[in-house]
């Protein structure tokens, strides 16, 4: 693995900031380099908001998404706003309940619905894990990062009362991505 990048996106509130910075510090946890970069929109909640994150085994040279080998969509402005940094055969991860799929680029090589906000709202009863839970699927589609690695992060990134709920809501996730199947 020389460089991979991920942008994921979505809209103020979902936890796409944190989502990037947990991926990042797992990824250094595993002994290799990442850089994170997040924008937002002026108003955070609600408004558009993006982390990309690029990890290599070598130094990071250049610490922008030029071509993406995951996106990470959780809305439909997300979707649209960044399918074109889509790498040619790369990773599509969309949440269904606010992504539409029937117009879904087919630049994609692989695209999966993971209704991480229905998980995170109707099983674990807490919309606020809807990131977590996301993480945990796109480490399960992706295997970008170690387990181990990747629950360190995650007890490192959450507030010490949310601990147990986070990691149910990371193990919800990776399951969920293990056994995604592509549309």
């Amino acid at each position: 693995m020389s460089r991979t990048e991920v942008r994921i996106s979505g809209f103020g509130g979902q936890g796409v900031a944190l989502l990037g910075h947990m991926l990042a510090n797992a990824t250094t946890l595993d002994g290799k380099e990442a850089a994170q970069v997040e924008t937002y929109a002026m108003q955070q909640r609600g408004g558009a908001v993006r982390s990309d994150v690029v990890v290599s085994e070598q130094e990071i040279d250049y610490p922008e998404i030029t071509a993406a080998d995951v996106i990470v969509a959780m809305s439909q402005e997300a979707l649209d706003k960044n399918i074109n940094y889509l790498k040619d055969g790369g990773i599509l991860i969309i949440d269904p309940l606010y992504v539409n799929t029937e117009n879904v680029e087919k630049r994609a090589g692989r695209v999966y619905r993971i209704p991480a906000t229905e998980i995170a709202k109707n099983e674990l009863k807490n919309g606020m894990v809807v990131n977590v839970v996301m993480l945990g699927a796109l480490v399960g589609i992706s295997g970008l990062v170690s387990e181990p690695s990747l629950k360190k992060a995650v007890a490192e990134g959450v507030p010490a009362k949310t601990l147990e709920l986070n990691l149910k809501a990371l193990d919800r996730g990776l399951g969920e991505g293990r056994n995604a199947r592509p549309i």
